[in-house]
């Protein structure tokens, strides 16, 4: 995503998308804040993509938000503020995650972890090379740490600001 109204950068995305214009859409999911909604729908245009849509963006530690990054307009966070004050997750957490049983992540080295939530393999279920997949699969380790999603999704770090489930579109 071109990150200014650079004419240069437009005429490069330009180009890009009419070589692959034999596939149906194009779109955009840029992470916005307000201000940035006209814009963002212009340079859209002018790069002739089919539609855009807004997502909202996951911020890990939005209790501080230590970076300014959480959106003030509502309708473009995933955060609001509760009765106290607290930055809290807007949408209801359930405590469910159809990626437990139908997906998980290798990294490079062959750690099998959870999702692609877990970027820094702190859960690691297993690994290849010592262990079959199936038997990772259908592991102790990963049933107890499904169990522990579907108990409180909320104390397991990767999962407490997790978008499965969410609404993450505007």
């Amino acid at each position: 995503m071109a990150s200014s109204q650079d004419p240069e950068d437009i005429e490069l995305l330009k180009g890009d998308v009419f070589r692959r214009k034999k596939i149906p859409d194009f779109f955009r999911e840029p992470v916005v804040g307000k201000d940035q909604v006209d814009e963002v729908r212009q340079l859209t245009r002018e790069i002739g993509l089919d539609d855009v849509w807004f997502k909202t963006a996951q911020i890990y530690d939005y209790q501080n938000d230590p970076n300014g990054l959480i959106p003030s307009t509502e309708q473009f966070s995933r955060y609001k503020k509760d009765a106290a004050g607290q930055t809290i997750p807007k949408n209801k957490m359930p405590n469910h995650c159809w990626k437990m049983w139908h997906s998980n992540v290798i990294t490079w080295d062959g750690k099998v972890v959870p999702c692609c939530f877990d970027k820094d393999a702190q859960h690691i279920i297993g690994v290849l090379g010592e262990k079959e997949m199936k038997e990772i699969w259908e592991s102790k380790n990963y049933n107890e740490f499904r169990a522990e999603l579907m108990r409180s999704r909320k104390n397991i770090d990767i999962c407490s600001n997790c978008s499965e489930g969410l609404k993450v579109w505007s």
